[in-house]
């Protein structure tokens, strides 16, 4: 009986099983028993997670299916052990049931894999939604630090147009005023011209409107051209014109 369980399981792939199911065919107490926990309790311990191996109860429908269908055989194949060891093997179909309950086993690792690939996909696509979400993240901050820069630009550019004046490029009536009303600028010797340009009414009226702007821009690139540029040179109305001029007493 010894020689031929053995010939039956030496071609198998699978050399612990056979050993194992050999030695539970003469009779003896399986070796495998004693290095590795009770098959019992192992699966008790996968579908309940109780026991003394700390086993994880795998919340997947397909994985506990299977499970309970391999708990199931197993206690059909204990029976079938009991057999095998009171009359011996010949009477009992213990080979092909071994057989098919290590298919089972195998069919429940699948599903137990089958279950981490998903779970590990699952990480994976909240990992990457993650990653997503960070770079919308990063993205929204680049638009709206580019959208505020607009924003300051847009308004640095207004501020300039309420200040400067259309026609000639120089500071307008406003800016002439917050000049004036600025009190820091006397803080030094200070010296404030106006100038008046005469007749520029009769001008638009003999020559037209066109040649009295032409005349105002000359003028106020004149100014501009004859004065140093940390001095202040501004339109102050139509035809009057506005000089400060800073630190008199370095002149």
């Amino acid at each position: 009986m010894v020689t031929l369980s053995f010939t039956i399981f030496s071609g198998q792939k699978n050399y612990n099983r056979a050993h194992m199911l050999f030695q539970v065919l003469c009779g003896f107490e399986p070796i495998f028993y004693t290095t590795h926990p009770n098959e019992e309790s192992i699966l008790s311990g996968l579908k309940y997670q109780d026991g003394n191996y700390d086993l994880v109860k795998l919340r997947d429908k397909e994985y506990q299916d299977k499970l309970q269908v391999q708990i199931d055989y197993w206690n059909k194949i204990k029976k079938e052990i009991e057999a095998v060891r009171s009359s011996g093997y010949e009477n009992t179909d213990i080979v092909n049931m071994s057989e098919t309950y290590f298919k089972l086993a195998d069919d429940t690792v699948s599903a137990a894999e089958n279950y981490s690939e998903k779970i590990a996909t699952k990480i994976r696509t909240i990992e990457l939604l993650s990653a997503l979400d960070m770079l919308c993240l990063v993205i929204l901050i680049i638009v709206q630090t580019i959208m505020a820069m607009k924003m300051a630009r847009q308004n640095k550019l207004l501020e300039q147009r309420a200040y400067t004046d259309a026609r000639t490029g120089l500071p307008n009536r406003s800016a002439c005023k917050e000049i004036l009303n600025n009190n820091e600028i006397i803080s030094s010797p200070t010296a404030c011209i106006i100038f008046d340009l005469n007749n520029l009414k009769f001008i638009n009226d003999t020559m037209g409107h066109s040649a009295g702007d032409r005349l105002i821009v000359k003028f106020a690139g004149l100014l501009r051209s004859v004065f140093p540029e940390k001095d202040f040179v501004g339109r102050y109305g139509g035809d009057e014109f506005m000089v400060v001029i800073y630190d008199t007493d370095k002149a």
